[in-house]
């Protein structure tokens, strides 16, 4: 993508000027266990640098991952339980003048416990939680921050898009949700999330709201979102329909940077075609 407004208003096409300049390795092993389960282990290696178009933070980044999940059944517990470590070196912005690179050492957990229920609509109730260190202090010579290196957040943390500010990093969020599938044309479910801060003193997730002082509780808010989807061609076309809110608590009613414009609400509605 471009990266000056008035190509991206004019939606101009541009590689990135950075990928000659990052890596991105990837080691994964995946394989099967005893009862139904699965168990993953992967490591991401990131290593980017300042190029002559693109300024980078100069991610040198190791992450370490294990997995244990269950896919849902009927009338059965399932399960999904994921941790990841991650270390190396960072720089806290990506000015060209930032040349301090800052230790990193981070840390993110997933866990989810659900049960499917043998009834009408196939109802699955499931209890999540959702943790990523945040940076204890912008002047320690470290940094805490999780940083999420890729990965679609939408089925976890709600719309992404113009909206979706929740992100593995500086996060601590359980959330209750429920599944239906009406038909086996279509599924739905709505989902209830307390949105938390690891560190009162780090930036809320992928908002950019902060308060260094740590003066603004940890609290962000509740974020409540539901969505429809039906296939109206089987396997090639769906429909979804989908809407969130965001009920804001004391850390983006009080923190110096919140806006204050009150509670968003966002919808939206999707077409696609699969081919």
């Amino acid at each position: 993508a471009p990266s000056d407004a008035a190509s991206a208003i004019e939606n101009e096409v541009a590689l990135n000027p950075s990928l000659d300049h990052t890596r991105f390795a990837v080691a994964h092993l995946d394989a099967p266990l005893p009862f139904s389960t699965r168990g993953e282990v992967y490591l991401l290696d990131l290593d980017e640098e300042d190029g002559p178009e693109a300024a980078t933070r100069d991610r040198d980044l190791a992450t370490l991952g294990v997995r244990l999940h269950k896919a849902p059944e009927d009338n059965q517990f399932d399960f999904d339980l994921e941790y990841a470590h991650q270390s190396g070196s960072v720089h806290a912005t990506a000015s060209a003048l930032d040349t301090t690179s800052l230790d990193h050492t981070a840390e993110m957990a997933h866990a989810e416990i659900g049960f499917s229920f043998d009834a009408a609509w196939s109802p699955r109730l499931a209890l999540q939680y959702d943790f990523a260190s945040g940076d204890r202090s912008p002047t320690d010579g470290d940094n805490q921050r999780f940083d999420p290196p890729f990965g679609d957040r939408a089925f976890e943390f709600g719309p992404t898009s113009i909206f979706g500010f929740i992100s593995r990093s500086n996060l601590s969020s359980p959330g209750i949700r429920l599944e239906v599938r009406p038909d086996s044309a279509s599924d739905a479910y709505i989902m209830a999330r307390d949105v938390g801060l690891d560190s009162t003193t780090d930036s809320l997730a992928n908002s950019g709201v902060r308060d260094a002082a740590g003066l603004s509780g940890d609290h962000a808010g509740l974020q409540i979102e539901g969505r429809y989807r039906r296939w109206l061609v089987k396997d090639s076309v769906r429909l979804s329909l989908g809407a969130t809110t965001l009920l804001a608590g004391d850390f983006l009613e009080d923190a110096p940077n919140a806006t204050r414009r009150g509670d968003p609400i966002y919808g939206y509605t999707e077409l696609t075609w699969t081919f």
